[in-house]
């Protein structure tokens, strides 16, 4: 039983050392009720933080993203969608159909999944994604370039890949 005494002892003395530096623990003689009651009515005065402040305040020590950078990682809105061969008919069974989306792009037998993103311009991206299919896994790096109308969309080998040709794909109606 001593020894329960000295253990609860060392951790009371422990903690009083460490000291705390919220204001509702600075005055040991007021009850823990009251330090309960006064911290709710100072978080209950406080206006809550709008996202627009939060942003504000943000930590300004983060690399700026580059112009043509959207948003890191994703795939821009305006390559999302359905695509297959320009000559095809965007049946299911296709295999060059493919569909983009900000996370990912769905080919006929695999699925790639956005590790990175490098943005070339506004129309030609750079994406690296971790390939998986057929029971395997791999990573590949693939060059999306949009047409100016949005309507055509040309796959291609990124840089340091093995080239293919490069098979235009059009738009499928949703």
């Amino acid at each position: 039983m001593l020894r329960r005494i000295g253990i609860g002892t060392a951790l009371m003395l422990l903690l009083a050392a460490c000291g705390q530096s919220d204001e509702t623990s600075a005055d040991p003689a007021v009850p823990e009720q009251e330090v309960a009651e006064t911290a709710e009515e100072t978080s209950a005065d406080k206006p809550a933080e709008s996202s627009a402040n939060a942003e504000v305040d943000a930590p300004t020590d983060t690399p700026e993203p580059a112009a043509k950078d959207i948003a890191p990682n994703l795939i821009p809105a305006a390559f999302h969608g359905t695509w297959d061969y320009t000559k095809g008919t965007c049946a299911d069974e296709s295999d060059l159909r493919m569909e983009v989306s900000e996370g990912q792009i769905i080919f006929y037998e695999s699925v790639g999944q956005v590790r990175s993103i490098k943005a070339k311009d506004e129309m030609t991206l750079d994406v690296t994604l971790a390939m998986e299919g057929e029971g395997e896994v791999w990573t590949n790096v693939t060059r999306l370039v949009l047409s100016d109308d949005g309507a055509i969309l040309t796959p291609s080998a990124g840089p340091d890949e093995q080239a293919y040709e490069a098979m235009p794909r059009k738009r499928c109606p949703a």
